[in-house]
């Protein structure tokens, strides 16, 4: 019995090999068509070569074929490939050891969305037991017109970049021509000496530069040799330069920028896509000589003005004697869309004119709308140096002042000083803190709770010989007064009061700021930390945006409206932070800020206009190491509207003002700016 038991196991033992090798899957064509679409698709090459019969691997070696579908699959930034065949399990029960599968192609890529038709896979029986369906190929199957011997050739048809347009339909960045400036050496080179000095001269540049460029001219004769793109706009530099014998000019298609250093900071520019770039946005349409966004609206806007590439994908053969193009596909370019900002290009210029220079931002809206109406960072650049060329001037002022010049600060953040001071009315007036009648007795410039704050005190520039009640205390600015509120106010309530403004959080708006915040963590755990918050210091930091809408909602029934800065149907006006201040409480603060300006002994005075009730305060945040520190510098700070008509709020910060008066240097020139725009309305 158990000699039986033993042979029967053997025997079973025995079978299993035979059993599973029997019930294996054998390869069918349509196995051998997924492979290869499977190979192809991931761009396995070598695995797809595997594929190929006998007598293919001798029409073709591996590298070549590997490299003939590197290049070719790659330079259309192929992907998500997907071969198609009808009735493709019918191929199954052919008993013919040579089958043509017909097929047609898709893929994505760099020019979109590829489809080819009238492929053909064939298929070749062998013996190999394990894949037995082996592929013949020849260049059909890269394309179906290609024939041994040809190559592929591939043309990116650039798309129209879409333009920035100002709420006036002023063009802001467009494509236009520049001047493509050059010589001719037949007419050039008999005066070549004096003729470099005199153009270098003319076009700001060294007498060097532009030896090099026409060092290879005496074999160049009657060739045309680009030296730079110069604005059309230059007339004058161009004239000049053209009166030279051999220098000519050809006008050639551009990016070009319309507000010279005004918009610089906000427009951006586009420059030549770099190899990291390239591959960093590989995928998303990009070629070796694409232009891409660098900076500003042109980088943040950059997917939506692209456009899509068009695409000619051919073969050029002999028909003839005569070539001829065989189009395997075309594709028309997409061209980017264009958009309508809400920005005013006047008054974009007229603020980037009252900055002078110095370091500084600007944020004005429509209070009503939310519509940014100027986003201005001072000192800023021309985006055309970008599209033609840097002068020897512009190349020095690069070297010293560029890290200022492409700073961009309306998207920086910054304490803000006493303008804050209205937030802390508002939360305490909300509260019932805040009575705005009622007077504090501070005596002095300094003040501090009790001794538990160590050497901490509050200081005020201007002291009062009488008690003060809330608007002289915006009329002298004092932190004092200020300070005392919030910490009546209490921490809590004082956070809760700041997050309704949207202070702490991020700003819904198409230009991406800076963080924004309360305090370093959002919370206020200490007194003193409260009491400084209260006047605008601390660990505060808002944007020139934020500090226009927070003084927005005096002009409309204490909302702030979203901020837009894109004139469009899909962005419509609506209202961001509904009743950040008491409608009853409203009044008050607006009759406040109009005698801060009126009041003759406030440095808001300076922004006052004969028959306009003008509101708004000033501000003055100090950037210290330590309290005793009194080489610190000061930022400042002036909001300001017109409460009569409020169709604007300018909100302006100027860095480092101490040395050239602070307020009193930055408010008349918010005054000038209100004053602008009073008479354009």
């Amino acid at each position: 019995m158990k000699v039986l038991k033993k042979c029967f196991i053997y025997c079973f033992l025995a079978i299993i090999p035979i059993f599973i090798f029997g019930c294996s899957k054998t390869e069918t064509p349509t196995d051998a068509f997924n492979k290869f679409n499977d190979n192809l698709n991931n761009k396995d090459y070598k695995a797809l070569y595997a594929m190929l019969d006998d007598s293919s691997k001798e029409y073709i070696n591996e590298k070549d074929f590997i490299d003939k579908y590197t290049s070719i699959y790659g330079s259309l930034d192929a992907s998500d490939i997907k071969l198609s065949a009808k009735n493709l399990s019918e191929s199954n029960k052919s008993k013919s050891s040579e089958l043509d599968i017909p097929f047609s192609l898709t893929m994505n890529s760099g020019f979109g969305k590829i489809d080819i038709s009238d492929y053909t896979l064939n298929l070749i029986k062998t013996k190999d037991k394990e894949n037995p369906w082996k592929v013949k190929w020849s260049e059909k199957l890269l394309f179906p017109q290609m024939e041994k011997g040809e190559k592929i050739k591939i043309q990116r048809i650039p798309a129209n970049r879409g333009e920035l347009t100002d709420r006036n339909n002023v063009k802001l960045a467009y494509n236009g021509s520049v001047a493509a400036l050059g010589i001719h050496p037949r007419k050039f080179i008999p005066t070549k000496d004096s003729s470099v000095q005199a153009l270098a001269s003319i076009l700001d540049l060294t007498p060097d530069f532009i030896a090099g460029k026409i060092k290879d001219a005496d074999s160049k004769l009657d060739e045309f040799i680009p030296l730079v793109n110069v604005s059309l706009n230059d007339k004058d530099k161009l004239q000049k330069a053209i009166e030279i014998p051999g220098v000519k000019y050809m006008e050639v298609p551009s990016r070009v920028y319309t507000g010279g250093e005004s918009i610089g900071s906000l427009i951006g520019y586009v420059a030549p896509i770099t190899a990291e770039e390239l591959d960093k946005n590989k995928g998303k349409g990009y070629g070796n000589s694409s232009v891409i966004g660098k900076s500003g609206l042109e980088q943040v806007f950059e997917p939506r003005l692209k456009g899509q590439d068009g695409l000619k994908l051919y073969i050029t053969r002999k028909v003839d004697n005569k070539d001829s193009e065989v189009i395997i596909t075309k594709k028309d370019a997409t061209p980017g869309e264009n958009i309508k900002l809400s920005i005013d290009l006047a008054l974009q210029q007229k603020v980037y004119s009252e900055l002078s220079g110095q370091k500084g931002a600007c944020s004005s809206i429509n209070p009503k709308t939310g519509e940014v109406l100027s986003l201005v960072s001072s000192p800023s650049y021309d985006p055309n140096i970008f599209t033609t060329y840097k002068t020897e001037t512009i190349k020095k002022q690069f070297d010293t002042s560029w890290s200022d010049m492409s700073n961009n600060r309306f998207n920086n953040t910054y304490a803000p000083g006493s303008i804050f001071k209205l937030v802390t009315a508002a939360i305490g007036l909300d509260d019932g803190v805040i009575n705005p009648d009622e007077t504090l007795d501070i005596k002095g410039t300094e003040w501090q709770k009790d001794s538990s704050w160590g050497g901490k005190k509050i200081t005020t520039t201007v002291g009062s010989d009488k008690p003060i009640n809330l608007k002289d205390a915006l009329i002298s600015s004092n932190n004092i007064y200020f300070a005392q509120q919030a910490l009546k106010i209490k921490a809590d309530k004082f956070i809760e009061g700041a997050k309704a403004f949207g202070i702490g959080e991020e700003i819904p708006f198409s230009y991406p700021l800076s963080k924004n915040q309360i305090s370093n963590d959002n919370t206020i755990k200490s007194e003193e930390l409260l009491a400084d918050t209260g006047y605008g210091q601390g660990e505060l930091l808002i944007s020139p945006l934020q500090a226009s809408l927070i003084y927005s909602s005096l002009a409309n029934d204490g909302n702030i409206m979203t901020p837009i800065l894109e004139l469009s149907d899909k962005n419509p006006q609506k209202v961001w932070k509904e009743n950040v201040i008491k409608k009853e409480n409203i009044n008050i603060l607006k009759e406040d800020l109009i005698s801060v300006v009126n009041s003759p002994t406030a440095t808001a005075n300076l922004a006052k206009i004969d028959g306009v009730n003008i509101g708004g305060k000033t501000g003055t945040a100090e950037i210290k190491k330590t309290q005793d520190d009194t080489n610190g510098t000061e930022n400042s700070w002036f909001v300001g509207m017109n409460m009569d008509n409020p169709k604007l709020v300018v909100a302006m910060m100027m860095e480092d003002t101490k040395s050239i008066g602070g307020t009193k240097y930055l408010v008349p020139k918010v005054k000038n700016i209100l004053s602008y725009s009073i008479a354009s309305n």
